[in-house]
C-alpha cells in the first residue's frame, strides 16, 4: 500500500468518480507512482483505469473545468483531461513555479 496525497471526487456520465494521486516510489517500495481513478457506488469502489507518472509524485490535484484536472508534482504542475473514466490525457505542459521573494512568476 502506499500514500495517497491528492483526492477529488466529481460527477462524470452520471456516475461519481473519485481521482486520487500517490505512491510510493517504484525503486524503494515496488508501489508506482500514479493518477488513478474509481467509480464509487453504494457500498465500495470499482477501479476504472490509471496514468503511470513514472518518477514523479503527485502532491495535490485540483479540478479544471468539467473535465479537466491540475496535479502538482513538486515544484511544477501539469494540466490533464479525464477524456473517459478509464483515460487521463495531458491538457498542456508543465507549469514551473517561481517563488522568489521579488518579482515571483510561473
Amino acid at each position: 500500500r502506499a500514500p495517497i496525497f491528492g483526492l477529488i471526487c466529481i460527477k462524470k456520465d452520471n456516475e461519481w468518480l473519485a481521482l486520487y494521486c500517490g505512491g510510493g516510489g517504484s525503486s524503494k517500495t515496488g508501489v508506482g507512482n500514479q493518477i488513478a481513478v474509481v467509480r464509487i457506488e453504494e457500498d465500495k469502489l470499482i477501479p476504472e483505469g490509471s496514468m503511470d507518472t513514472g518518477s514523479e509524485l503527485g502532491a495535490a490535484m485540483c479540478l479544471l473545468g468539467k473535465d479537466g484536472l491540475i496535479v502538482c508534482f513538486g515544484r511544477k504542475f501539469r494540466g490533464l483531461t479525464l477524456k473517459s473514466k478509464s483515460e487521463i490525457l495531458p491538457r498542456f505542459n508543465d507549469v514551473q513555479g517561481d517563488f522568489h521573494e521579488t518579482d515571483p512568476c510561473l
